[in-house]
């Protein structure tokens, strides 16, 4: 940029699940020099941080304004939200190639999500060879969306400032086994995959074997964690299913098999 004779002003001080007001921050930073484009280099967070501020530039207030809740008038991402290059340094979110700026409030104690085709990047920079893992997940969650592990672990990544993956992980065994009933052909076309053998077994078992066969799978990778592990107590639990239904009841109901209050309390009970 600077041989190109091109001005820029950096802002560096992104924090993992990127708390709103930094977010704002940062966009004041960027109205006060007129900027024009965003770039976000790093991580899902520094790319989440890149997007908000975009969208913030175009319609103002702040971004918490925009995320996506039930108990708030929902501000939309306008036309008039920046252009965003994203470059990623990590694989892990596809967040270059979504829709989507997960940000935390750390007054509540809570994550929600901007969600907008404003906010595609217009141009991904990509190493292939370290990212397109990555790429290719964002491309999938773009067409398919997030379900049940992503609303549990989001409301308490938000509450706990857990990483993301991990509280994935950690609701993902239970929620396996509360889902497999509800698609026994795709499940069993799972566990072929992962395991070949399983092919003779009847349906039903090929599509509970998924369970086992993930929870090795999380042993395996040193991920075998509980929610009990980020600090968890039974006690926050209730707060932690009001937070799943009002941030991610979209992705509640995107489930194969859609949660109740009652069963989403269990689901937490299991994973603690």
């Amino acid at each position: 940029m600077r041989k190109a004779n091109i001005s820029s002003i950096e802002f560096s001080d992104i924090q993992p699940n990127p708390p709103y007001n930094k977010v704002d921050e940062a966009a004041n930073i960027a109205k006060k020099e007129k900027c024009d484009v965003i770039i976000g280099i790093g991580g899902g967070s520094t790319i989440d941080t890149a997007k908000a501020v975009a969208v913030v530039l175009g319609g103002g207030g702040s971004s918490w304004d925009y995320v996506q809740r039930t108990d708030h008038d929902v501000k939309k991402p306008n036309k008039a939200t920046l252009p965003i290059i994203a470059i990623p340094t990590t694989a892990g979110t596809g967040s270059e190639t979504t829709l989507y700026a997960v940000l935390t409030n750390p007054d509540i104690k809570e994550k929600s999500t901007i969600i907008s085709p404003m906010i595609f990047p217009k141009v991904a920079l990509i190493d292939p060879e370290l990212t397109v893992g990555a790429t290719l997940a964002g491309v999938a969650i773009s067409h398919g969306g997030t379900t049940l592990p992503h609303a549990l672990g989001q409301a308490v990544g938000g509450y706990y400032n857990a990483p993301h993956g991990g509280t994935i992980a950690a609701s993902y065994v239970a929620v396996m086994e509360y889902s497999f009933i509800s698609n026994q052909t795709k499940f069993a076309k799972i566990a072929e995959i992962m395991d070949p053998s399983v092919i003779t077994l009847p349906l039903r078992v090929r599509a509970e074997k998924t369970v086992t066969l993930i929870e090795q799978f999380l042993k395996d990778i040193n991920l075998n964690i509980k929610f009990s592990d980020y600090g968890v107590k039974k006690a926050d639990l209730p707060r932690l299913f009001e937070s799943v239904l009002k941030g991610y009841k979209q992705d509640v109901e995107a489930h194969p098999r859609v949660a109740t209050k009652e069963e989403i309390a269990n689901i937490y009970y299991k994973c603690l």
